[in-house]
């Protein structure tokens, strides 16, 4: 029972740790309408307006190894689409020029 008090607390003062770890950002836009992104907040002197604070927590390996992994998914597809995309285009100008060609042959059997 005392085991499963101190881990309940233990987990609770290591949750408690790592929220007091994130780093905060701050967004604002100041007298001239310019964004500003940052981890200081806003100078005394702008008359900052929209302040926002916005807590970055720290990513863990498994959580970037799961970032890149989607990453590469999407460039492949991407990667696909553009080839299906050119090939597309490929067969369109072919279109265009086997049609171009048929009408130079009539023209020159014409005249």
């Amino acid at each position: 029972m005392k085991s499963t008090i101190m881990l309940v607390g233990l987990l609770l003062t290591l949750l408690t740790a790592l929220n007091l770890n994130a780093q905060k950002l701050y967004t604002w836009t100041d007298d001239n309408g310019v964004v500003h992104i940052g981890d200081q907040p806003p100078p005394k002197t702008d008359n900052a307006e929209d302040v926002e604070v916005i807590k970055y927590k720290e990513k863990t390996p498994q959580e970037i190894e799961a970032i890149q992994h989607k990453k590469e998914s999407l460039r492949r597809k991407f990667d696909k689409e553009e080839q299906i995309e050119k090939a597309r285009q490929a067969k369109i100008q072919a279109r265009e020029a086997e049609e171009k060609a048929q009408g130079a042959m009539q023209q020159a059997q014409e005249e």
